[in-house]
């Protein structure tokens, strides 16, 4: 079992899977959609759609308590709300995604 494996495992498992924003605090605009798409081995595939197509980021992560630090250097706060939804907290704003069958295409 690798290190992001191990950090990834009992609690922090839940982490694991496809997520959808459904909330966002402090930006002046949201896209279509997003989907965060969170595999074992620190893999991270952010797709944004805006119109009729998706675009997908390819990033890995790794957990630093209750801090996500991905492949393009942001932290951002990451804690799970009592209804099992994710937030995660950034400098400049706050978004819940909730899990759910993946939307966007494979990378």
């Amino acid at each position: 079992m690798g290190m992001i494996d191990f950090l990834l495992s009992g609690r922090n498992g839940q982490l694991i899977g496809c997520w959808h924003l459904v909330r966002v605090e402090g930006t002046a605009h949201a896209p279509d959609a997003v989907e965060l798409d969170f595999r074992r081995g620190g893999k991270l595939y952010q797709s944004i759609k805006n119109g009729s197509g998706w675009k997908v980021n390819n990033l890995s992560f790794h957990l630093d308590g209750s801090v996500m630090i991905s492949s393009d250097h942001a932290r951002t706060g990451i804690a799970f709300e009592p209804n099992g939804n994710l937030r995660l907290d950034s400098a400049d704003n706050c978004s819940w995604y909730e899990r759910g069958p993946k939307k966007a295409p494979e990378p």
